[in-house]
């Protein structure tokens, strides 16, 4: 399965497979009746590529079985079923940092509306398919705003789950937008901090990073059970009020994170939490952090 050149002409375009081609993506299309465009029936996952290699790969893959488990999907694709796929991009692209997206949708639905049985066949066409996009790592600090409007909701089967339903985190992005602020921190339906729009968000105090817990209804990260599963963060739950009250007495940087950054705030709800001296410092911490978790860095 090959990439052909017209394909790859531009190291700046996002690039589509689908039904075994190769393409832009904004020339590839799935039928209107596909329930991932008619629902956001599907689930994805987000890999880093470093140096033509997929960062957490089985991490990622075995979430993404998971999910199709959890929420009544037909099993994806294997690791082993990817691995020529993956193969030829790498080979033929030369990729140094880039983005892989695994997309996994329930298929064409048979009628309209949103019901579906369990053991429904549906057609395995535009039911897999893959986006690769040129990126940059970055490390600069960024503003946040603890959101007043979108809570997460810790009850829901499906908030752990990377699902193409992404409104929530659309809407808390753009409402901190609205107010000059780069991303927003939301809390769940009791108050507790979460995560932030697509990130987990991590505090470092007494010489450990702290991370909501998922029973806040925050994201099952990847890199968030990284940094868990190597003893390098702690769950514990946190209130805006604790961490706004406790800015100063901060041992380190509080950091939004995930599979494709990290990133340090410098302002949240207005408080400064870097002063200019410690930017560089904080920086630092925050590529240590994702050296740590990805190790072709």
């Amino acid at each position: 399965m090959n990439i052909s050149k017209d394909s790859t002409n531009s190291r700046h375009e996002i690039i589509a497979w689908i039904n075994g081609k190769w393409g832009l993506a904004k020339t590839t299309y799935i039928p209107l009746s596909h329930r991932t465009l008619l629902l956001s029936d599907g689930i994805f996952e987000t890999v880093l590529i470093i140096n033509g290699r997929y960062q957490l790969l089985e991490e990622h893959i075995a979430r993404w079985h998971y999910s199709a488990v959890m929420l009544g999907l037909e099993p994806p694709p294997c690791q082993h079923e990817l691995i020529d796929l993956l193969k030829s991009i790498t080979n033929r692209l030369h990729i140094k940092v880039g983005a892989l997206r695994l997309n996994w949708g329930r298929g064409h639905g048979i009628t309209r509306g949103i019901n579906f049985l369990d053991g429904d066949q549906f057609s395995l066409k535009d039911r897999f398919w893959i986006l690769l996009s040129p990126m940059k790592l970055s490390f600069e600090p960024i503003s946040a705003m603890i959101s007043l409007h979108e809570r997460r909701n810790f009850t829901s089967r499906v908030i752990e789950h990377k699902v193409f339903a992404y409104t929530q985190a659309i809407h808390a992005r753009h409402e901190a937008r609205q107010v000059g602020v780069d991303d927003t921190i939301m809390v769940d339906t009791n108050g507790a901090l979460t995560c932030g729009s697509c990130s987990t968000l991590l505090v470092f105090k007494e010489e450990s990073w702290i991370t909501p817990p998922i029973s806040t209804g925050c994201l099952s990260g990847i890199i968030r059970n990284q940094c868990i599963r190597l003893g390098l963060a702690i769950e514990q739950n946190l209130m805006p009020g604790q961490l706004l009250q406790a800015i100063n007495e901060l041992e380190g940087p509080t950091i939004l994170v995930n599979s494709l950054g990290c990133r340090p705030l410098y302002l949240l709800n207005g408080y400064r939490i870097l002063e200019s001296s410690q930017v560089k410092k904080a920086k630092a911490r925050a590529y240590e952090l994702f050296t740590v978790l990805n190790c072709d860095l």
